[in-house]
């Protein structure tokens, strides 16, 4: 099966979001307190994606093919002997040197084709840097919410203790039969206010 480079940067920049996820996830779990702003993770992301150094050394190799394009050809020299007679003595020593002339605009046409390669590949950094970016902000959001998520959870959690600290307390006081009963108005006050907001 075969795939054009831009459904392949697809699927990369897919797998990138899942490791920027579990990264993003992993490091405000290990250092809640420490998480570096947006603009901080962008700009480390931006100098350390491994699909954003790729299309670096894309640029610079399309780069240095222009620089290949513009220098002339290089001559070529060849050597030849031969015994042109039965006679050990006569042998025939030839030297041939060949100097190609590009003619009717060849090397300025390599030269614009190359320089067409290098603008493909400077868009298609542009484009996967700004891919790069929309996903690590994505990543970087659904993990606040996360984080937010996590301390509406541990603040439930502590007023759950709380709340059945209080009914241990009410427990061991003797205080069972009073717990019931504000525990059972609750309930009917919850059910009356639900019947009369239908």
């Amino acid at each position: 099966m075969i795939f054009s480079s831009k459904v392949l940067c697809q699927y990369r920049l897919s797998a990138y979001n899942l490791l920027i996820h579990a990264s993003l996830l992993c490091f405000i779990q290990a250092h809640a307190e420490d998480v570096p702003s947006f603009g901080v993770l962008l700009r480390q992301g931006l100098s350390q994606a491994p699909i954003l150094l790729e299309q670096s050394a894309n640029i610079r190799a399309a780069t240095a093919n222009i620089q290949q394009a513009k220098a002339y050809l290089n001559p070529s020299i060849s050597g030849l002997s031969e015994n042109l007679n039965t006679r050990a003595d006569y042998i025939q020593h030839t030297v041939l040197l060949t100097q190609p002339f590009e003619i009717g605009g060849k090397r300025a046409a390599r030269i614009q084709a190359r320089s067409k390669d290098l603008l493909v590949a400077e868009t298609r950094d542009q484009e996967i840097q700004v891919l790069y970016a929309a996903e690590l902000a994505t990543a970087y959001a659904m993990t606040e919410a996360m984080h937010e998520r996590m301390k509406v959870a541990e603040n439930d959690i502590s007023r759950a203790n709380d709340d059945t600290n209080a009914a241990k307390t009410l427990v061991e006081s003797g205080r069972e039969a009073e717990f019931t009963c504000l525990s059972s108005a609750g309930k009917s006050f919850s059910s009356r206010s639900f019947i009369s907001s239908c």
